[in-house]
């Protein structure tokens, strides 16, 4: 049986906007915004697994418009980006006696800050009362389970950015910020289950283009 899966937003105080930055009036952006992941905690993820991490967040978010690169903390940032933080960590939180499998936090000023947490433990318990392809999670190759995992890790990490974007605890009816999916949409090759409604697309990237600004000050 597939399981139902809480993908919450967990903040201290209050969620905050992001500085402003010069207002727009068009529906486009001159230059396509970007997002840059600077892995700062990889959970003890191989380089090939990361990759699988970023490959799945820049997907989702390349469907919408917005362009995904990543690099370690001392790597360099390229021009022009929005930097936020990734952090998969060990620890792992119950809500309202569900698994937290990915939160964003905010700062003492109650400023939310660029900055996305992954529970790995989370993920690899969820997973681990999965099935795949008919068969157990558990029973499968470890090559294949370490790949399943850094996908689901990605997915999850896609829809945190969207909590940080539209600065909102809030959840949508469908795509990629409904509260909730089955651990079959975080395992399936296919990525409909995450897609970004055409209607929130612009907002988006308007978001991610007045970070990129706001950071550069």
């Amino acid at each position: 049986m597939a399981a139902w899966v809480v993908l919450a937003l967990w903040v201290f105080g209050d969620c905050c906007a992001v500085p402003p930055a010069a207002s727009r009036t068009g529906t486009e952006l001159e230059t396509p915004p970007a997002v840059h992941i600077r892995i700062d905690q990889d959970g003890r993820l191989s380089a090939q697994d990361l990759r699988i991490v970023i490959e799945e967040i820049a997907n989702i978010w390349g469907a919408a418009g917005v362009r995904v690169t990543s690099g370690r903390h001392a790597d360099p940032v390229p021009a022009g980006r929005a930097l936020i933080s990734l952090r998969i960590v060990g620890e792992q939180w119950q809500r309202s006696g569900r698994t937290v499998l990915g939160w964003v936090t905010a700062d003492v000023h109650e400023q939310q800050t660029p900055t996305i947490f992954i529970s790995h433990l989370g993920v690899r318990a969820l997973l681990a009362r999965a099935q795949f392809e008919d068969r157990a999670f558990t029973l499968q190759p470890v090559i294949l389970r370490d790949r399943l995992t850094a996908q689901a890790i990605g997915r999850v990490a896609a829809h945190e950015l969207g909590h940080y974007f539209l600065e909102s605890r809030h959840h949508q009816e469908r795509g990629l910020m409904r509260a909730n999916y089955m651990t079959t949409d975080l395992l399936a090759p296919s990525l409909k289950p995450f897609e970004i409604p055409a209607t929130g697309r612009v907002p988006l990237r308007i978001e991610v283009a007045r970070l990129a600004e706001a950071q550069t000050r």
